[in-house]
């Protein structure tokens, strides 16, 4: 059966701007001051976009979960 994801993402500052399960082909646009923290779980079917371009994580994917950081100088 179709998986679900887990994301959630915390801004610069440490404040949760998403915290979630999302129905496959669900989408979710976040807003806030990088950098911003990303753990997804189900990585494998998680598509993530960072101003507008595609971001391979894959080479922070462990056991299906990604940790990310976005946006650090």
């Amino acid at each position: 059966f179709p998986s679900h994801d887990t994301v959630d993402v915390k801004d610069g500052a440490g404040k949760s701007i998403l915290s979630k399960v999302l129905k496959p082909s669900a989408d979710e646009v976040v807003q806030g001051v990088p950098p911003l923290k990303i753990h997804v779980g189900n990585a494998k079917s998680t598509q993530i976009f960072y101003n507008g371009q595609s971001v391979d994580y894959s080479s922070s994917t462990f056991s299906n979960t990604a940790r990310v950081t976005l946006g650090a100088q």
